[in-house]
């Protein structure tokens, strides 16, 4: 509509067609049409916001007003002050979205009924309230019930209220920080803040953090709360359990002569197998704890002692798991044919990280390009960008690298021109393959056909390519091979 014609945008029932399918609709229309009710209810009741293109004399109509409501209530804002002021629409309002508490006048900002509907849908609603109201206890009860930071815009006696505390705590853990310095050393009010979430913990009085049952609530609901703890509790091979196996990088704050105890390390990484980096060093060259590990977190192998990045047992169990985890292997098993074959049919893109004539194998190429491409998850863009980058890294000349960019790329002229210039190189058996593709390009290039086209050359050439690579002859720019 907005690069339409004046005409056009006066055009009724044009305008009402657009309108009732885009927010703009109205915007671009004339203004005897943005003053037609017919034509504003109609753009309303597909998106509320569209009344802010409505003229003034139909935002103060109250049907027009209830219609833009109905599709969306933050649509208040929009309306005449005449009707924010209306109870009836504000009620209607705020019961679908307690924030149009803000849009409302002054008035009703006071109003108790208003403000307690507000709070039901949402408690932090609250804070667009008169402020005499945040010392209603039932609107505040019913505020913190739905959102328990609602506590923060709470004042006066209400702020040291047991009950009141205990239901914002309830809902929301870390509104115990908005509760009064007495309440914070409340053992039942912190019990329940970190029942509800271990963070809690570390707005608790410094009493209750070196409190036992209070500190083993909070690292089974949060591992990581383990932090706030005080005392000897990070010495408690118990709590620190309870926290590993809540989450694992819990290690990280324990005591360090836990760091070295089997059982905790072991816990730990059952939950996430990167917890082994902050294990002592004796326990990183244990293969118990070491194949533990890899099974849960694919960089795990990385905090693995040297040794065991080298131990071809070790490396298989977690390639199996994980094939990325090859990244982490020595160079040696990056270069062992198996090692690699089992990391890439777990991951496909563990390609990458294959060394020596591994990365010049079109059989092993040939096998993550047929995973990836099978794979739905990468059956698209990935799949192209990976076999592009494949193909960047060295295992083809660079000839070939700037032909396989033109042809994802879909430059049609650059697709025929390297070919060309691939021809003259002399690389005979796999340009007659690929020029097949010169006469299956059109204007628009699908992307994933032509990658289609690209790997069953590269499948057809296989035998072609480990030849070239052996011998070294053929016209390949062996500079380029790893």
């Amino acid at each position: 509509m907005e690069y339409a014609s004046p005409k056009l945008r006066a055009d009724r029932e044009t305008v009402m067609q657009v309108a009732g399918k885009s927010l703009f609709g109205l915007k671009y229309a004339s203004s005897s049409l943005r003053d037609d009710s017919k034509v504003v209810t109609t753009a309303v009741k597909f998106d509320g916001f569209a009344l802010c293109f409505a003229s003034m004399r139909l935002r103060a109509d109250k049907q027009v007003v209830i219609e833009a409501i109905m599709s969306e209530p933050r649509a208040l804002r929009f309306a005449s002050t005449a009707l924010r002021g209306d109870k009836t629409l504000v009620l209607m309002a705020v019961r679908m979205f307690g924030d149009t508490l803000n849009d409302a006048t002054d008035d009703l900002k006071a109003d108790e009924d208003v403000v307690m509907e507000a709070v039901a849908q949402n408690g932090i609603s609250l804070r667009y309230a008169n402020p005499e109201l945040h010392k209603n206890r039932s609107i505040v009860l019913r505020a913190v019930t739905t959102s328990g930071a609602s506590l923060l815009h709470i004042s006066g006696q209400l702020a040291h209220d047991r009950e009141v505390v205990m239901h914002a705590v309830g809902q929301y853990g870390e509104a115990l920080q908005y509760a009064s310095f007495l309440l914070r050393a409340d053992w039942e009010i912190v019990m329940r803040a970190v029942t509800q979430t271990g963070w809690a913990l570390k707005y608790a009085h410094v009493d209750l953090k070196m409190n036992r049952s209070v500190v083993m609530a909070s690292v089974q609901t949060t591992g990581k709360s383990l932090q706030f703890a005080l005392g000897f509790l990070t010495y408690d091979k118990e709590v620190v359990i309870a926290a590993v196996r809540k989450d694992g990088e819990a290690l990280f704050y324990a005591f360090e002569d836990l760091k070295a105890d089997e059982d905790v390390v072991m816990a730990a990484v059952s939950q996430n197998g990167a917890a082994l980096r902050y294990a002592c060093g004796g326990l990183r060259s244990s293969v118990r704890i070491v194949m533990e590990a890899v099974i849960t977190s694919a960089t795990a192998l990385g905090f693995a002692s040297t040794a065991l990045c080298a131990d071809r047992e070790v490396v298989l169990h977690a390639v199996r798991h994980h094939g990325s985890a090859l990244r982490h292997a020595s160079d040696d098993l990056k270069s062992n044919r198996e090692v690699v074959e089992v990391a890439v049919k777990e991951d496909c893109f563990a390609f990458e990280y294959a060394l020596g004539r591994l990365r010049s194998d079109p059989d092993l190429l040939m096998l993550a390009v047929d995973l990836a491409r099978a794979d739905t998850r990468f059956r698209r863009n990935v799949t192209t960008a990976h076999v592009y980058a494949w193909v960047k890294r060295g295992l083809f000349s660079n000839v070939y690298s700037r032909l396989v960019k033109a042809t994802i790329e879909g430059n049609t002229d650059e697709v025929v021109l390297r070919l060309q210039e691939a021809e003259a190189t002399r690389n005979g058996g796999m340009i007659r393959e690929l020029s097949i593709m010169r006469d299956r390009f059109s204007d628009e290039i699908h992307t994933q056909r032509v990658i289609d086209e690209f790997v069953s050359c590269l499948r057809g050439q296989s035998d072609i390519l480990g030849k070239r690579t052996r011998d070294g002859g053929g016209g390949w720019n062996n500079a380029h091979l790893p």
